[in-house]
């Protein structure tokens, strides 16, 4: 028993110095960049719209506050409902998500916050290996050392893929409804919330059924 406690408290010193070590890291090393691609809008004397000019992705961004509460709350509650409490990473969820695994012996149980997805989707793959989680969580922890959780938040919104070429909620909104984003209904960001999961299996034009059964 005398070995058995030194083993485990030793793991712990050891456990607790990299986690220091690894958070310290993530302080002193500079902020990430967050910039990304937008859609060029031209527009003519009278302000109409003439043209517009993509790099392979339709994105307009829109500020936090131009983004509709109901759109907000829908995302937090579907992907990351402890966004504003956490420092990165939902250590319960990520148990669950990784005894589930574990029992079916697949990988098919995410556990990622919001932070981590914005991560990937800034600097990362998709494929699903545990390197790229071991990158994803590094970036996520220098996102939430250096950006509020609003900047997080607002780029999150501002970047994930809501299918049939549309990146962000702004996209996402023309598309889908012709309507910018700080103008959606509840039930409308309710639909659109529940479509980055899997943009073509949940797409409202290809799949209203499912997306309106996701929806509810």
């Amino acid at each position: 028993w005398r070995l058995f406690f030194r083993a485990v408290l030793t793991l712990g010193i050891f456990l607790a110095s990299g986690a220091l070590l690894v958070m310290g890291g993530a302080k002193v090393l500079p902020a990430p960049p967050i910039e990304v691609n937008q859609t060029t809008v031209f527009y003519g004397a009278d302000h109409s719209i003439i043209g517009e000019h993509q790099n392979g992705k339709k994105r307009y961004w829109s500020e936090l506050n131009d983004i509709s509460p109901h759109l907000i709350n829908a995302m937090i509650a579907i992907e990351d409902r402890e966004f504003f409490e956490h420092t990165g990473f939902d250590f319960p969820r990520i148990a669950s998500a990784l005894a589930a695994n574990i029992r079916t012996g697949t990988k098919s149980q995410g556990a990622s916050t919001i932070t981590q997805q914005y991560a990937r989707n800034l600097f990362l793959s998709h494929e699903k290996t545990w390197a790229r989680k071991v990158e994803e969580a590094l970036y996520a922890l220098r996102l939430e050392a250096h950006y509020d959780k609003e900047d997080i938040l607002e780029g999150y919104l501002n970047t994930i893929y809501f299918g049939h070429g549309a990146y962000g909620i702004e996209a996402a909104s023309r598309l889908y409804f012709d309507k910018p984003a700080s103008d959606l209904s509840l039930s409308e960001a309710s639909l659109l919330a529940g479509v980055p999961k899997g943009p073509s299996y949940y797409s409202p034009f290809s799949y209203p059924e499912r997306a309106q059964e996701r929806q509810s």
